[in-house]
């Protein structure tokens, strides 16, 4: 079992104060601190051979949190403002097992509600923020040499501010992403890895307006000098 209690705070980067981040942003000086509470409370459980559940619930109340808003109606910049309050609460749950013989999975899953607690709100929604993401590999060693990993990831709808009516709020849609890839140990000291991620070539995106990239094909290879 695990308890937290915390007390944090973030100050404002120089970039997010004074960079104009090549004229995509308007900066904003009078940028105050983050402050937040954070607590945290869970536990974690072997269930059976070479297997553990953890599962962890949170909530944090934050004044002034900082986040990047669209700066005018039809504009194409942002500024990095203060949010007066708001709250992220959630759960997290989380499975790994080595039961299989060179076998290594995991999953894991958070749930996250995020809100806006402002007076001055357009909507409860925080930008971006998906509210159930889930995340699935397995790693599996054929011998020595060679050893193949695989990962699922979904991502659900984000909520985004309108940027010709900031009191209009739009989603980005869900999306699963399925990577591979084989990796491969030459020597002690020299690897490789070739795979692909995307593979089902899946349009989405993390930013209103900016595409992910699609199906892409890949080859690493690592020495480890030390």
């Amino acid at each position: 079992l695990h308890m937290a209690v915390g007390r944090k705070s973030r100050f404002p980067t120089l970039k997010e104060q004074y960079s104009g981040l090549l004229d995509a942003n308007i900066p904003n000086p009078d940028l105050k601190e983050e402050r937040a509470y954070n607590y945290e409370a869970g536990i974690e459980q072997p269930i059976f051979r070479h297997s553990l559940l953890r599962c962890s619930l949170f909530y944090s109340d934050i004044k002034n949190l900082i986040v990047s808003r669209p700066y005018g109606p039809a504009s194409n910049q942002n500024q990095f403002v203060n949010i007066g309050k708001a709250t992220l609460s959630g759960v997290e749950l989380s499975f790994s097992s080595e039961y299989l013989k060179r076998n290594r999975f995991e999953l894991n899953y958070t749930y996250l509600q995020a809100r806006d607690e402002s007076s001055e709100r357009t909507s409860r929604h925080l930008e971006y923020q998906p509210e159930h993401n889930l995340y699935l590999s397995d790693l599996y060693t054929i011998n020595d040499w060679v050893s193949i990993f695989a990962k699922l990831a979904y991502n659900s709808s984000r909520y985004f501010q309108n940027r010709m009516n900031f009191n209009r709020w739009e989603t980005l849609d869900e999306f699963w992403t399925v990577d591979i890839k084989l990796i491969g140990t030459i020597t002690g000291r020299l690897s490789f890895e070739v795979g692909a991620k995307n593979i089902f070539d899946e349009n989405y995106q993390l930013n209103a307006g900016f595409p992910m990239e699609g199906r892409a094909f890949f080859t690493v290879f690592r020495m480890n000098l030390s």
